[in-house]
C-alpha cells in the first residue's frame, strides 16, 4: 500500500509565526501612527495659516491696513468684524477664551493680549493637547513695534512668534526651550514636522 504525505504546518509553527507577526506589528505600528499624525498635523497647519493670510488680505481690502484696525471690546468682537466674513468655520463658542471650530475637527482659541493670539489645535479635543505638538501659536500684531518684536518685520501683521529666528538652528533651539515658539520652526520647514523636530509626538 502506497503511503501519502500531507504537507502543512503544525499548530506550534502557526502560533510561532503569528507571534512573530504580532511582535513586528507592535514595533512598527507606533512609528506608522506617529508618521500619519505628523502628516495630518502638517496639512491642517498649512491650511490654517493660508486661510488666515487670505482672510487678512480680504479684510484689509475692506477695512484698510490691519495696523489701523480698531480692536473690539473683546477677542470675539474683533474676530467677528475682521475674520468671520472671510473664512469658513463651523461654529464659535464664546467663553473666557472664544473658540472657533472648523469642519475637520481642528479649532483655534483667541486671546486678546498685546497682540491677538491664535492658539491653533490641529486635532481638536483629541490628546495630547500639548504646546508645540498639536497646539501651535500665531499672533496677529497691529502695532509696528509688536510686529517688529515678534515677527521681525514691522510690515507683517500675522505670523509666528519669534520671527527674529532667521536660521533653522535658531528656531530649533527656541522650539526645544519653549514649545510656544515651535510654529516658527514649522514655518521655516514649510509646515512639516521633520525627523529632528524637538517636540515628540
Amino acid at each position: 500500500m502506497k503511503k501519502t504525505f500531507q504537507i502543512g504546518f503544525t499548530l506550534a509553527e502557526v502560533l510561532i509565526t503569528l507571534g512573530i507577526i504580532g511582535v513586528v506589528a507592535a514595533m512598527t505600528l507606533p512609528a506608522i501612527t506617529a508618521s500619519y499624525r505628523k502628516q495630518e498635523a502638517s496639512a491642517r497647519t498649512k491650511k490654517f495659516y493660508t486661510t488666515m493670510l487670505q482672510a487678512i488680505v480680504m479684510a484689509e481690502n475692506d477695512f484698510g491696513p490691519a495696523k489701523d484696525w480698531v480692536r473690539g471690546q473683546n477677542a470675539t468682537e474683533t474676530f467677528m468684524t475682521y475674520f468671520a466674513p472671510y473664512m469658513k468655520y463651523q461654529e464659535i463658542k464664546n467663553g473666557t477664551v472664544p473658540i472657533v471650530y472648523f469642519s475637520d475637527g481642528s479649532f483655534f482659541g483667541l486671546h486678546d493680549g498685546g497682540c491677538l493670539d491664535f492658539c491653533f489645535d490641529v486635532n481638536g479635543i483629541k490628546p495630547p493637547n500639548k504646546n508645540g505638538i498639536d497646539r501651535l501659536y500665531f499672533p496677529l500684531c497691529m502695532s509696528e513695534s509688536d510686529r517688529k518684536f515678534w515677527h521681525g518685520n514691522p510690515d507683517q501683521a500675522f505670523g509666528t512668534y519669534e520671527g527674529r529666528a532667521k536660521t533653522r538652528d535658531e528656531a530649533i533651539t527656541l522650539c526645544k526651550n519653549s514649545p510656544l515658539y515651535c510654529s516658527r520652526l514649522l514655518q521655516i520647514d514649510n509646515w512639516e514636522f521633520k525627523s529632528d523636530y524637538p517636540q515628540k509626538f
